[in-house]
Parts: structure tokens; sequence; C-alpha cells
């Protein structure tokens, strides 16, 4: 059997906010769904990559809550993200 590619689906708190950042930092395309707003779900292209974005629970606990001006920018840093456009983006432990 031969593997022509995989397409990572990520669950995330906030799909439109997610979509936005990932288009600006990377230039992907998205199409979202449902059309307007809250998405449920995107599809995010450029070239040959594809992800996917799916609603889901937020992946920080209680402890590790971010303050209302952090939740607000779209700073990725603030985010938890680290990484660069050559390289796979990973999420940062939070202490």
């Amino acid at each position: 059997m031969r593997l022509e590619r995989a397409v990572p689906v990520l669950q995330v708190a906030d799909v439109g906010r997610s979509l936005a950042w990932y288009a600006r930092a990377f230039g992907l395309e998205s199409a979202p769904f449902p059309k307007d707003p809250p998405h449920a779900f995107a599809i995010l292209r450029r070239d040959d990559a594809e992800m996917m974005l799916q609603a889901g629970a937020s992946a920080r606990s209680d402890d590790a809550k971010q303050s209302s001006d952090a939740k607000r920018s779209g700073d990725a840093k603030e985010e938890g993200w680290t990484g660069s456009k050559s390289s796979i983006l990973t999420a940062t432990a939070s202490a």
C-alpha cells in the first residue's frame, strides 16, 4: 500500500482566530465552515500543503490561563507557540 499524503487536523479553541493566524503567518488560504462565524472547522491550503482546524476544548489548564490582554493579542508567542515558516510549529509547555 502506498500513502500519497497525510493531512493534519488540529483541535483549537477558536477556529476563526487560529485560521487568521495561520493565514497571516504562512500565507495559507482558508475555507471555514460554516462560512460565517463562529466557525467549527476550516481547511487551510497553500501550494500542495493542506491542514485542517477543528473546534475543540482548549488545551490549556486552568492553572495556565492567560491574562485578558494576552488573550486578545494576536502575537504567537503570547499564544504559547514557537517556530518559523520553515519549521513545524510546536506548543510550548506552560509551567
